[in-house]
């Protein structure tokens, strides 16, 4: 019930997503963020599983998001508000990105195909 009060004025962007993993509700996530488990069950659960864990690639606005997608071995972009937090210094030579939007990603600097 709280994802959807969350989400609710996010649905046509959501519906794009066919995977989704919420670990305070999914039995598979033992433990929450700072732990990998959240990432580490959403990989297995992809139809094309990557050879590695280094070959996905997480967006995350926060430093806890960063720190599990990390500790799972991937890698990251954050994407902070940064009205609100600074990037903990701990963590910048571990993120491969710091964008202000979303609409900032270049996904030729991650080695992906341009959009069209």
């Amino acid at each position: 019930m709280e994802f959807e009060l969350k989400t609710r004025n996010h649905k046509e962007l959501l519906d794009l997503v066919s995977l989704r993993v919420l670990s305070g509700d999914d039995p598979d996530v033992k433990r929450g963020k700072p732990a990998p488990d959240p990432f580490l069950v959403t990989m297995n659960r992809f139809e094309q599983k990557p050879e590695k864990a280094e070959n996905v690639l997480v967006f995350e606005d926060a430093a806890n998001g960063v720190r599990a997608a990390v500790a799972a071995g991937m890698r990251v972009i954050m994407v902070p508000d940064l009205t609100y937090m600074k990037v903990p210094e701990d963590l910048r030579d571990k993120i491969s990105a710091i964008l202000e939007s979303l609409e900032d990603f270049k996904p030729e600097s991650m080695g992906l195909p341009a959009y069209d």
